[in-house]
């Protein structure tokens, strides 16, 4: 479990990556939970288990990581989002969208994939939102980045097994209106901790 253990989040300052910072933190178990964003995080949303780093997850130098040699959990929820029809939507954001939600996420399990595959428990999640198994209009780009994402981490899951490591990443199939708010229920956030801790590869939250 957690107990005792150091947490680190990226894309945290708001929505779904700060609820599970907040969650984190709140219990008494979590030694540190460390966040990294764009921005920091707002002086109010801040606790005294929490540290907030500033740090831009489409830099090149990733050797910013390296400062993180204490970390036990892993959380990646950064992520950009453009709605509407795919011919109104820019190249530009076309790009910006990997390069933000789903480059990065494979940049920092390259970076703590000697945890991932070592004797000792490490716990890793992704949020991968239910976009990424659902075709929904609209939503085309976001979903393909997510879909990669859940490629991704069935793949490196494979692998894991296959080479009898006991570690696993977690797909978080967030609903999409939860993945923008601070505020997701209690009991959401509980089962998804819960979950990442027992090595579920899978979590999918119940909503109305």
């Amino acid at each position: 479990d957690l107990t005792g253990k150091v947490a680190l989040i990226t894309g945290a300052s708001y929505g779904i990556g700060m609820a599970i910072a907040k969650a984190l933190a709140a219990k008494e178990s979590v030694e540190k939970v460390y966040i990294v964003d764009i921005d920091y995080v707002a002086e109010e949303d801040m606790t005294d288990k929490m540290m907030s780093f500033q740090f831009d997850l489409t830099n090149e130098r990733y050797a910013f990581f390296d400062r993180f040699d204490d970390v036990d959990a892993l959380f990646f929820t950064a992520a950009v989002k453009e709605k509407g029809p795919f011919q109104d939507i820019p190249f530009t954001h076309i790009m910006q969208a990997f390069n933000v939600n789903t480059i990065p996420a494979l940049r920092l399990i390259d970076k703590f994939y000697s945890k991932l595959k070592g004797e000792k428990d490490f716990y890793c999640a992704i949020n991968i939102s239910a976009l990424g198994i659902m075709s929904v209009p609209m939503y085309s780009v976001y979903g393909s980045t997510k879909a990669a994402l859940k490629s991704f981490v069935d793949t490196v899951n494979a692998e894991l097994r296959y080479d009898g490591c006991q570690n696993r990443i977690m797909s978080i199939m967030t609903p999409i209106t939860e993945t923008c708010t601070n505020e997701i229920d209690k009991s959401v956030l509980d089962g998804m901790i819960a979950c990442m801790e027992s090595k579920w590869e899978l979590y999918t939250p119940l909503s109305e």
